[in-house]
């Protein structure tokens, strides 16, 4: 997500504002506001997973390191064993 973030930036805004530079000034202003909205969201995704990994991972240590949870990790769909967590 962070590289889709930067290459949103990257590409997309000066694409953009290029584009509208010479015509309605309003178009411009609308199209960054746009980018920076789709920045926002994504910007957003990347600070909700990391909040989940957060919990997950504390949730984790408390496990005993003998159980497997049979829950799925929404970032990587692969099956969590917690014992790997705990040390």
């Amino acid at each position: 997500m962070a590289i889709e973030l930067h290459d949103k930036i990257q590409t997309s805004a000066p694409l953009n504002l290029r584009k509208w530079s010479l015509g309605n000034g309003r178009r411009a202003i609308g199209e960054i506001i746009n980018t920076a909205n789709e920045c926002a969201e994504i910007g957003n995704a990347i600070a909700s997973n990391a909040t989940n990994n957060i919990q997950s991972n504390r949730w984790a240590t408390r496990m005993k390191s003998s159980e497997t949870v049979d829950r799925r990790d929404s970032t990587t769909q692969k099956m969590i064993h917690f014992d790997e967590f705990i040390e």
